[in-house]
């Protein structure tokens, strides 16, 4: 099986802010559109086709009311322009369940299905690729898409896994992948990658196991490498617990390919740590082979 990275328009602005115990992370795209956008149903299937891919769980369910909550958030930033996590009360298009949505999902302009909005960057899709992410909302209305994801992490049991496990983006025998990334994800990724002034396809590593708390585990990578089909070494930098960017990760990490990777050219990524939560050690040892397209961005 064949799978293709999804293809989308250039992020203009990304940026982050740190809400209720977790992350909202934001993205910009050019002109917003005037559609009505996808349905919830259809985002819901597009996410966990994404999330099938790399082997987790799905999200079982989009609920009513967080997708009213994107719809009303999403009108608050068409009507006022202010494209933001928060609402302003004294604004006449405040709403609480609209600001609730806007401090607990992720969102971007225009329309779009959460792949094609978020699937290429790293922050967000680390989000929406949350091993323990159960249920979701989701509105496309009114040319911006609001993802519910905070409200529908679960720490139950059941979601758990009984050693640590890592979830590899891209997916293992994905092809089309852009050879470079987006210099316009905020916070900059570049800052877990000193000195480099131009990232190749990051990959990213979503992160379960058997702790308790998803917020509070944290992953180390300790020994990672990045080679193509002729056995030639990348270097790559590791975004991890330790990095500047380590409270937007959601547990996970990431490698960062310390410059722009060759067209349609097969690569292997492999990367091994721990995950530390409660005074203990859970080892992760991980790889994924993908190959990248002609696109750019």
């Amino acid at each position: 099986m064949e799978l293709r990275s999804p293809r989308h328009s250039r992020i203009i602005v990304a940026r982050a802010l740190a809400l209720l115990g977790g992350l909202a992370l934001v993205a910009v795209w050019p002109a917003p559109g005037a559609s009505a956008g996808p349905s919830p149903r259809t985002a819901l299937s597009d996410l966990n086709q994404m999330r099938a891919a790399s082997g987790l769980p799905r999200v079982r369910t989009v609920q009513r009311k967080w997708n009213r909550g994107c719809k009303l958030h999403n009108n608050y930033m068409r009507r006022t322009g202010e494209f933001s996590h928060r609402q302003r009360r004294s604004s006449r298009y405040y709403t609480r369940l609209g600001a609730l949505a806007a401090a607990r999902s992720v969102i971007a302009q225009p329309s779009a299905l959460p792949t094609r909005a978020f699937g290429d960057t790293i922050y967000h899709r680390l989000a929406m690729l949350q091993p323990r992410l159960i249920r979701t909302g989701y509105s496309g209305q009114f040319g911006h898409t609001c993802l519910q994801v905070l409200s529908g992490v679960s720490n139950a049991a059941s979601v758990r896994t009984r050693s640590a496990v890592a979830y590899p983006w891209p997916a293992n025998g994905q092809t089309g992948l852009d050879p470079t990334f987006s210099e316009n994800e905020w916070p900059d990724p570049r800052a877990d990658a000193p000195g480099a002034t131009r990232l190749g396809t990051p990959i990213t590593f979503s992160v379960n196991g058997p702790w308790r708390n998803w917020k509070l585990a944290k992953s180390y990578v300790t020994s990672m490498s990045l080679f193509d089909e002729l056995g030639q070494s990348i270097p790559v930098s590791a975004s991890d617990a330790s990095s500047r960017n380590r409270a937007y990760l959601y547990g996970g990490f990431a490698l960062l390919p310390r410059r722009g990777l060759a067209k349609n050219t097969w690569y292997t990524a492999r990367a091994s740590g721990y995950v530390a939560y409660g005074g203990r050690r859970y080892p992760v040892i991980t790889s994924t082979r993908f190959k990248t397209g002609t696109g750019s961005w």
